[in-house]
């Protein structure tokens, strides 16, 4: 079957499916940091909130995932019955954990590494049954809105994105492909502080890769604890 063809029944077996349905949280998110936005930046005599230096954070994410994937363009068609390569796999969401280490540069400005690592966005209609794990290297830089003890903020970061594709039986090799591409990340968070070097934080965000990857768009909302230093 050509690409073409690939790409033409692909669309037709997820013609129902709504493009939306990852920004429902993201937009709850949002609201949330509309809410904590005209509070007071800070109060005389609080702690620095808005200090510069570094911090370490940990945190878990539900992901929503978004994928434009058929079988023929996952590259695992061999398994699979011939004929096989225009069906949707049916992907799941998936969950996973981030760690993230960064330093605040100015009292609004902030960069920082995430390592984020979802595992298993599995099928739901193949035999034999198949996976996606992903791990998402980006440098984001972070804009707050406010600098006292709650700091609504925008964030944009930059990084690669690999995908494992698993297929799911004791015949076939683990990982079965293996495909990286550049990504852009796109969100917005809250971080409360619980003390003046203890965070608790909620963040959305919407991936967009590119090239090898170019279909596995999701969108995550999670939490986090920091710690500043």
């Amino acid at each position: 079957m050509s690409r073409t063809a690939k790409r033409n029944a692909g669309a037709q077996t997820r013609a129902g499916r709504s493009p939306l349905r990852p920004w429902l949280g993201i937009g709850l998110l949002a609201a949330l940091v509309a809410t904590a936005a005209p509070g007071r930046a800070e109060t005389p005599g609080e702690p620095d909130y808005a200090r510069t230096g570094f911090h370490l954070g940990l945190g878990g994410a539900y992901a929503f995932e978004n994928f434009d994937y058929d079988i023929g363009s996952l590259d695992v068609e061999t398994a699979f019955p011939p004929g096989s390569s225009g069906i949707d796999p049916g992907l799941d969401d998936s969950a996973g954990i981030d760690v993230r280490i960064g330093y605040r540069l100015h009292e609004r400005y902030d960069l920082a590494l995430l390592y984020e690592w979802l595992e298993g966005f599995d099928s739901t209609r193949t035999s034999p049954p198949l996976e996606l794990d992903t791990h998402l290297l980006t440098l984001d830089s972070r804009f707050f809105c406010l600098t006292g003890r709650t700091q609504p903020y925008a964030l944009v970061g930059l990084g690669i994105l690999i995908v494992n594709t698993e297929i799911v039986a004791s015949s076939f090799a683990k990982p079965f492909d293996v495909n990286v591409g550049f990504a852009a990340r796109f969100g917005a968070g809250v971080d409360f502080y619980l003390t003046r070097g203890w965070l608790f934080g909620l963040e959305g965000s919407y991936v967009v890769p590119t090239g090898p990857v170019e279909k596995a768009d999701y969108g995550t909302l999670g939490f986090k604890f920091e710690h500043r230093f």
